[in-house]
């Protein structure tokens, strides 16, 4: 699960815990950084999927997430933009599934108690505000080159 702020002041956060059937056994949160949704849910499905690859007699991961967009794209390893997050997450599951055949990845689209985690952990953005993905750096340029035809398009001699 993953949490972008609307405030600039604020990074992007992703979280993953892991349950053994109704026991928790682990829960991590950590900042992402500036970048957009996208971004902070795949980041999100990797550690998930590393973490729960390590757990011992692990047969089946049941991923919960709030994107199933992103879900199929935490498994494809095609180029897109975030092909990094994709290639992690094959790499573990390619591991994992060698090891034992009887292992199974289900994702589900609901996220409860990780929104719940995520969004707890708020971490300012420093003096120097940096967008680190290739995602946002498109998203800028999209949005600058609107701009500049919005503002072409009200000169009458364009």
């Amino acid at each position: 699960m993953a949490a972008v702020p609307q405030s600039n002041q604020y990074q992007a956060t992703s979280a993953a815990i892991i349950y053994k059937g109704h026991h928790e056994l682990q829960r991590t949160r950590y900042v992402s950084g500036r970048v957009i949704a996208s971004d902070a849910e795949l980041n999100a499905i990797v550690c998930a999927v590393r973490l729960a690859v390590k757990q011992a007699n692990c047969q089946h991961i049941m991923v919960f997430t709030d994107s199933m967009g992103l879900a199929h794209k935490a498994v494809d390893p095609s180029m897109h933009s975030g092909q990094a997050f994709s290639l992690s997450v094959c790499h573990a599951l390619q591991e994992w599934f060698e090891a034992d055949d009887l292992c199974c990845i289900t994702f589900w689209d609901i996220h409860g108690e990780a929104h719940k985690y995520v969004t707890q952990l708020k971490v300012r953005v420093g003096h120097h505000k940096t967008d680190n993905s290739i995602d946002a750096l498109c998203s800028r340029a999209a949005h600058s080159s609107l701009d500049a035809w919005g503002s072409m398009f009200q000169d009458r001699t364009y």
